[in-house]
C-alpha cells in the first residue's frame, strides 16, 4: 500500500471486506449443521480474516482522505498506513514492509481513521476492543497453529468469546458506515457551496 494517490487498494479492500463478510455470515448460518468444533474453527478463521480486511479498508480510506484533505500524519503513522516505508541501505532505496500484530493493527487503523474524519474514536478515549478479544485472539493462534489434537477443540468460553467479537465488529460496521455517510454529506455540502460561490462570482463579473 505504498501509493497514497492510488484508489485501487481502497476499492480492493472494499470488495474483500464484502466477500469476507458474506463468508462469515454463511459460516454462522451453517453452525447448526456442522460439528461444533469444526464450526468454531471455521468461524475463528473467517472472523480474523474479516478483521484484517477491516483494518486494511480503514487504512486505505485514511490514505485517500489524507491525500484529499491534507491531513497531517507523522512518519510513523504513514509507515503504519502504507504498511512499510522506503529506506536507504548502502545508497540504494529499498521498500521495508511493516505490519504489527492483529490487535495493534486493528486499534491503530481505527484511531487513524478517526483522526482523518476529525472525530473521536468509538466511545471516546482508547479503542474499545471487547474484553473477550484477547481470548478470541489466543484461540485464533491455537487453531491456526495447532500442536496437538486438543488444540482443535472449541470450548463454550471459546464460542462465547467469538460471539462477543462478532457482535463488536457488527457495531463497528455501523459506526464506520455512519462516518462514511457523514463524510459524503459534508463533501456534497462543500461542493455545492463552492459551485454556488463560483456562480455568484460569474454573475458579478457579468453585471
Amino acid at each position: 500500500m505504498s501509493n497514497q494517490n492510488d484508489p485501487q487498494p481502497f476499492l480492493e479492500g472494499l470488495k474483500l471486506l464484502n466477500a469476507l463478510g458474506a463468508e462469515l455470515q454463511a459460516v454462522i448460518e451453517l453452525q447448526k449443521e456442522l460439528e461444533p468444533n469444526l464450526a468454531g474453527r471455521l468461524m475463528t478463521r473467517s472472523l480474523f480474516s474479516l478483521l484484517d480486511a477491516y483494518s486494511f479498508f480503514l487504512k486505505s480510506r485514511s490514505l485517500i482522505s489524507h491525500n484529499c484533505a491534507q491531513t497531517e500524519f507523522t512518519q510513523k503513522e504513514l509507515r503504519f498506513l502504507n504498511e512499510g516505508e522506503t529506506v536507504v541501505q548502502n545508497g540504494t532505496e529499498k521498500w521495508q514492509p511493516f505490519l504489527p500484530g492483529i490487535k495493534e493493527n486493528l486499534k491503530s487503523s481505527i484511531r487513524l481513521y478517526s483522526k482523518v474524519r476529525g472525530i473521536g474514536t468509538p466511545l471516546g478515549g482508547s479503542i474499545p476492543l471487547p474484553p473477550e478479544f484477547d481470548h478470541a485472539l489466543k484461540l485464533r493462534t491455537r487453531v491456526t497453529h495447532p500442536k496437538r489434537l486438543s488444540d482443535l477443540e472449541i470450548s463454550k468460553p471459546d464460542a462465547a468469546a467469538l460471539s462477543a467479537v462478532v457482535q463488536w465488529f457488527m457495531a463497528m460496521q455501523v459506526w464506520t458506515r455512519d462516518q462514511e455517510l457523514a463524510f459524503i454529506d459534508q463533501t456534497r455540502k462543500n461542493t455545492n457551496e463552492s459551485i454556488s460561490a463560483q456562480i455568484e462570482s460569474l454573475k458579478k463579473r457579468g453585471a
